[in-house]
């Protein structure tokens, strides 16, 4: 994804339809609902692609204070 592309999913912008580095199609308009949702649980998404050669999508939830105490 161009840089153009990324800043829009951050935006919250529907990507226009074309083809990824497999020739695959696609909107954008799945990682657009994981912002969304990830947003409504305190989470975030980090973005890191390189044109014409992949992306990576880092997806981070808070753990909730149940889930610590029983960790730690």
């Amino acid at each position: 994804m161009s840089n153009q592309e990324v800043r829009g999913l951050y935006q919250g912008s529907i990507l226009a339809i074309h083809h990824g580095t497999e020739n695959e199609k696609g909107s954008g308009i799945g990682l657009s609902l994981v912002k969304e949702f990830l947003a409504h649980h305190n989470g975030s998404l980090e973005i890191a692609s390189e044109l014409r050669k992949g992306s990576t999508f880092t997806i981070i939830l808070p753990c909730s204070e149940k889930l610590q105490q029983k960790i730690f």
